[in-house]
């Protein structure tokens, strides 16, 4: 690829001052990450106007939602085009990584945000290259500072302000309360259980779940169940044919209207 070394942008008076300025690289997989970076530019924490993105997978569906319909253009293109790189830090996708590594080949500033607290190490670990090197982290609480700290020991860590958890907030709040169960998946892509009857992680919790909740003799209403956004369709149909409780599956609403 041809990197490319750009001037700072002339229009930065609004933008915090130690965040680099000009135009930058937002390369995204995940939803989790990709959320707080499109809640960043809609608040105008970042400059949108300087982003040139390089989406993929559940992040390509968010950009969407928050508005950001402009082009999208390949992982090398938009490195090659900026003065700096904003990643997103998916462990079972390479989509970022190899961004990290190819602002690391053209001597560009990139920062990697974590929104999470777990699996920081195998993040940054791409192919044959193993670790690759970080040259900030972003995080939006303390507790994931802490963890990032221990963890990745040398790396510059910023708190950045936690705008999607502020706007999620105030999207709940501004909900009527229907009185039902939301459970939120997370694909554990392992299996759980005996070996032999084992099943896999998310369905064994989920079932665990329904029998306490059987044992406990709750008064439980309705039950929803809400993809993860990298599950398949129709992945947890099954679980929906239940005796006690109705279950349905909804991932067609924001996280803030399945909450409230």
């Amino acid at each position: 690829m041809t990197c490319t070394t750009l001037p700072p942008s002339a229009d930065t008076d609004s933008r915090p001052s130690d965040i680099p300025a000009g135009r930058f690289a937002v390369v995204a997989h995940d939803a989790g990450a990709a959320n707080q970076i499109f809640s960043w530019l809609s608040s105008g924490d970042l400059d949108p106007d300087q982003a040139i993105f390089a989406l993929a997978g559940p992040a390509l569906t968010l950009a969407h939602q928050f508005g950001f319909d402009g082009t999208n253009y390949s992982v090398e293109h938009a490195v090659s085009e900026s003065g700096w790189v904003l990643t997103g830090t998916g462990w079972q996708t390479d989509h970022e990584k190899s961004a990290m590594s190819a602002a690391r080949r053209c001597g560009k500033k990139c920062v990697a945000v974590l929104d999470h607290w777990v699996n920081y190490r195998p993040r940054f670990h791409f192919c044959d290259e193993g670790s690759v090197e970080i040259d900030e982290l972003w995080v939006v609480d303390s507790e994931a500072a802490r963890i990032a700290e221990e963890e990745i020991p040398g790396a510059e860590i910023r708190r950045m302000p936690g705008r999607y958890l502020e706007r999620q907030i105030a999207e709940v709040k501004s909900a009527p309360h229907r009185g039902r169960i939301l459970f939120l998946m997370e694909p554990v892509r392992d299996a759980w259980g005996m070996v032999g009857v084992g099943e896999a992680g998310e369905f064994a919790a989920f079932r665990f779940f329904l029998q306490c909740l059987e044992d406990s003799s709750a008064a439980v209403g309705d039950i929803t169940i809400r993809p993860h956004p990298s599950d398949p369709e129709n992945k947890y149909t099954l679980l929906t044919d239940h005796q006690i409780y109705k279950i349905t599956v909804d991932s067609t609403r924001s996280l803030s209207s399945a909450l409230s």
